[in-house]
């Protein structure tokens, strides 16, 4: 799992976006891994909301538009399209996770 870039720059008042790359290699025929999701949480925040799923065994690269100031942590775990759509990060089955920094110019 990477992020491009990792530390995103934007001018005041303005988001800015990035691209995370991820993968999950779990077998489709566990139920639990029949979907390969990316979360997210920001800082120090409990709950990690659904961003995408997608199967698993293949990389995805998905882009984001909407990181503001502040650290956000993406995490590659198993989930369902359908919901629920936030997690205690507590209670995620984490296959990888990066870390992207919203910097305000």
């Amino acid at each position: 799992m990477t992020a491009s870039p990792q530390v995103v720059s934007m001018p005041p008042g303005a988001l800015g976006s990035v691209t995370i790359h991820w993968r999950w290699d779990q077998s489709a025929t566990e139920a639990v891994t029949q979907h390969s999701c990316l979360w997210v949480s920001k800082g120090d925040e409990s709950e990690a909301h659904l961003v995408k799923c997608k199967g698993p065994g293949l990389t995805y690269a998905t882009t984001v538009g909407w990181i503001g100031s502040g650290n956000y942590i993406f995490r590659v775990a198993p989930g369902n399209p359908k919901g629920p759509f936030s997690k205690p990060v507590a209670g995620l089955f984490q296959l990888a996770q990066t870390i992207v920094v919203g910097a305000a110019l």
